[in-house]
């Protein structure tokens, strides 16, 4: 009967990361296509941006360029492009590509809560990774993966370039996982340039990991160098020769840069700007850098320089704005890119279109409650003394992250990229209370005389898998401290 009895408890469900990783999947994903079938509208659209993605994809289904508004462009990175155009060779219908791409994306974005589970499950016991994973059935998710956005894959890249990342600072890794990790950095890369971020975030985490001597840190490295290697070297020779100008990745960033200097308190105004007449001229300023593209009279020569030349000017007002805004209220400015900024970005969710009856501010309260457990996860792994490096890492990811999208453009768009911190975050809060709990019944027990020969176990699905799931307590003297006998 005992040994009966310990099977089923190891084979518990909740025990088995098996069954829960394609329980969650199914879940997710069977959300995502009731929805797209209640709907009926195809893919939700943002004009700005969706169509022009869409429209980037005909062009290179027809031509194999890689052009944005009509004209060749490193504004965006080619993965979406690319991906929409192979569609568009496939499906040649209208209606059936839409489908087509908007199940893709489902598919796609189905698989993103399963690697924050396997991030998540580094640390904690099942049970735990599977409840803090199924924040990706909240309908703002669904809403995410219903734009023709770079958002759904990129989101997908970055969850698994997080999981490898923190895999390989754990020390337990198999060498193709830096590999993997390369290639989920290059994946990322292919739909927004944010992803090389990560790389920097990584070489901290492992050197404070201290897993890896010098060595290994170079080789790992050198993978990683090598394998974005083969995207970046034939994209940067593309548009030196296009722009004559060296850009590695993209020249996009000016734009959300500029927006943001219309944010936060005491910004200057274009009509104090042009009062101050200090002989700005940002035009001027990019005929004089790039005097091949103008003929003498201002002008654009070739017409497939004009997009790239309109964002070089954006850049140069973009520096003119910071530069006059510090040096008319310092104060002002300082405060909008420490505080009123990334303060507005904190805890709102992007979530336009309200589903299944749940409103924004709802959601708003419910981002708020995933911050406060972020805290007590710091708060609780400090105390505790576990998981202390991991939990500060993401905690300082998390908010490096949150100040640079406030540098720039800060939406709620945007900041939701980084919110798998604060997922991983919020679950470390479940794990280490799991632990508070088991911790009091223990002593609790022990206080009321049940020891002797008497064999207890921990509830099983509160059990930790590194214990096998199967934990009993023994009379030595090692209990007395707290500490568990593994049998």
């Amino acid at each position: 009967m005992g040994q009966a009895r310990d099977r089923i408890i190891q084979n518990s469900f909740f025990q088995n990361d098996r069954a829960l990783l394609l329980t969650l999947w199914i879940l997710v994903f069977t959300e995502r296509v009731i929805y797209t079938v209640w709907d009926k509208t195809g893919f939700l659209l943002i004009i700005s941006d969706s169509v022009n993605y869409l429209q980037s994809g005909l062009d290179f289904a027809e031509t194999g360029r890689i052009l944005y508004n009509g004209y060749p462009t490193a504004l965006i990175m080619p993965g979406i492009t690319v991906l929409i155009g192979l569609f568009a060779k496939i499906f040649t219908d209208n209606t059936v590509l839409n489908y087509a791409l908007r199940f893709a994306w489902i598919l796609i974005g189905s698989f993103t809560p399963v690697f924050i589970y396997k991030s998540i499950r580094l640390y904690t016991r099942p049970w735990i990774a599977f409840v803090g994973s199924l924040i990706y059935l909240l309908p703002w998710f669904v809403e995410i993966d219903g734009y023709l956005l770079t958002e759904c894959p990129y989101y997908l890249f970055s969850a698994m370039a997080v999981f490898f990342m923190l895999r390989i600072g754990e020390g337990n890794a198999a060498k193709r996982t830096v590999w993997l990790f390369a290639l989920s950095i290059l994946g990322g890369l292919l739909f927004r340039a944010n992803s090389l971020s990560i790389i920097a975030f990584s070489v901290i985490y492992w050197i404070i990991k201290g897993n890896m001597r010098i060595r290994e840190l170079v080789t790992r490295l050198g993978i990683i160098g090598l394998v974005l290697a083969v995207f970046i070297v034939p994209w940067s020779l593309r548009n030196y020769k296009l722009f004559n100008t060296f850009i590695p990745i993209t020249y996009g960033a000016s734009n959300p840069i500029f927006e943001g200097t219309y944010q936060g308190e005491g910004f200057p105004t274009d009509e104090e700007l042009v009062a101050i007449n200090d002989g700005f001229d940002a035009k001027k300023t990019v005929v004089e850098k790039y005097p091949e593209y103008f003929d003498n009279n201002g002008e654009v020569i070739q017409s497939e320089q004009k997009q790239f030349l309109d964002h070089m000017m954006m850049k140069e007002l973009a520096n003119y704005r910071l530069r006059k805004w510090f040096s008319l209220r310092p104060a002002s400015f300082l405060k909008s890119y420490l505080y009123i900024k990334p303060r507005q970005i904190l805890n709102w969710v992007w979530y336009y279109i309200e589903l299944f009856g749940i409103s924004l501010q709802t959601a708003h309260r419910l981002r708020q409650i995933n911050f406060l457990l972020c805290v007590a996860a710091v708060i609780l792994s400090l105390t505790l003394k576990k998981h202390r490096k991991a939990a500060l890492f993401l905690c300082i990811c998390y908010f490096i992250n949150l100040y640079m999208i406030a540098f720039s453009y800060a939406i709620d768009r945007y900041a939701q990229m980084i919110m798998p911190y604060r997922y991983i975050l919020a679950a470390f809060c479940l794990e280490l209370f799991a632990d508070v709990i088991e911790g009091k019944r223990y002593r609790k027990e022990e206080s009321e005389g049940h020891r002797g020969t008497s064999q207890r176990k921990r509830i099983p699905f509160l059990t930790s898998d590194r214990e096998n799931a199967i934990i009993k307590y023994s009379m030595i003297p090692q209990m007395r401290t707290g500490r568990r006998r593994l049998l």
